[in-house]
C-alpha cells in the first residue's frame, strides 16, 4: 500500500517512530497500528504537542484527587512521563488526560491505577 496524503487523511496518524534502520509513520487502520516507511525528515504527526511545557502544573486524578505538582516532563520517548516534586513518575498517555486548564495550571487525569 502506497503512503499518500489521502491515506493519511483517511486514517489517524498515531506517531512517528525513528530507528537506526529507518523512520516509520504509524497509522491506525481498523484499530491496528500499521507502520509505513517514510523519509527521515518526515514531520511528526504529533507536532508541537510533544513540546508543551507542563512544569509547575498540578496533576489531579479523577479518583485520587491532587497527586502533586509536575517538576519535569520527559518526552524523549513515545511514553511521555511527568516527574512530580516528590519524585513519583506519572504516565501522561493521551488516554489518561481528560482536561488541561492553562489558567489554573492544572492537568486533569483519569489513571487506570492508584498510586
Amino acid at each position: 500500500m502506497e503512503l499518500s496524503k489521502s491515506l493519511i487523511k483517511r486514517y489517524k496518524a498515531v506517531r512517528l517512530d525513528r530507528f537506526d534502520y529507518g523512520t516509520f509513520l504509524i497509522l491506525l487502520i481498523d484499530g491496528i497500528e500499521v507502520p509505513f516507511a517514510v523519509e527521515d525528515d518526515y514531520p511528526d504527526p504529533q507536532g508541537d504537542a510533544r513540546q508543551v511545557s507542563w512544569e509547575g502544573y498540578r496533576l489531579i486524578d479523577s479518583k485520587q484527587g491532587v497527586l502533586g505538582t509536575i517538576r519535569s516532563v520527559d518526552s524523549s520517548t513515545i511514553n511521555i512521563v511527568a516527574e512530580l516534586e516528590d519524585g513519583r513518575l506519572i504516565p501522561l498517555h493521551e488516554d489518561f488526560v481528560e482536561k488541561v486548564d492553562d489558567k489554573k495550571r492544572c492537568l486533569y487525569l483519569t489513571l487506570p491505577f492508584t498510586l
